[in-house]
């Protein structure tokens, strides 16, 4: 699903794209690693379901369609004490005033708080990032939780950059000094750091 909003978005086109170009990238990119199991039917009813996710993607944004600034654009960032943040931000969007939007694209199934989405690090980390790249912060920042069809937007105002730089260079000084204790969970098996967590030696947790 990514991989077909990130072909869509990143034509740059006047006008917008048609909706083939999501199906076409959904299908080149499609990957059923995850659905391990399951039968020929089974895959082809999450496949299906992927494909609506991107249709209605197309049609909430293709009647207002404004070119994206850019897609998957990556950034590194030093935030002193020999700490060095890297990413890439799904979509960089030009607002009515010219200036900024940072969506980043999740695939929950339902979305989540204006709360939840001010308190999001990884947002903080964004405006700063844009802030590196372009010279200006965004005017917004927003989770786009693409499979209930919900964007959540907070102004830059609501985002408390010095207290996410704060959390970040705890974080590092903690696992500088090996204190960094790690929390298995269902989630662990998405995780590129298994093959090295200490929670994973010998036979490992029960995740």
């Amino acid at each position: 699903i990514h991989a077909a909003l990130e072909a869509w978005w990143d034509q740059k086109l006047p006008d917008p794209p048609p909706v083939e170009v999501m199906y076409r990238a959904l299908y080149e990119r499609w990957d059923d690693t995850g659905f391990d199991g399951m039968s020929r039917d089974e895959k082809l009813v999450w496949y299906r379901h992927a494909r609506t996710i991107v249709a209605r993607h197309h049609e909430r944004y293709a009647r207002d369609y404004i070119p994206a600034v850019a897609c998957e654009q990556w950034f590194e960032l030093d935030i002193g004490d020999d700490v060095a943040l890297c990413g890439s931000i799904d979509h960089v969007a030009r607002t009515a005033n010219g200036g900024l939007g940072i969506v980043d694209w999740k695939t929950n199934r339902r979305a989540r708080s204006r709360a939840d989405v001010a308190e999001s690090l990884q947002l903080a980390v964004y405006t700063l990032a844009a802030r590196e790249l372009w010279g200006q912060e965004p005017e917004w920042v927003a989770l786009d939780f693409v499979v209930p069809g919900v964007r959540v937007a907070v102004d830059r105002s609501e985002i408390d950059v010095d207290g996410a730089l704060a959390r970040l260079r705890q974080v590092a000084e903690m696992v500088r000094a090996e204190h960094y204790e790690p929390s298995p969970s269902a989630l662990c098996k998405w995780c590129d750091y298994r093959g090295v967590c200490p929670a994973f030696e010998g036979e490992g947790p029960d995740v």
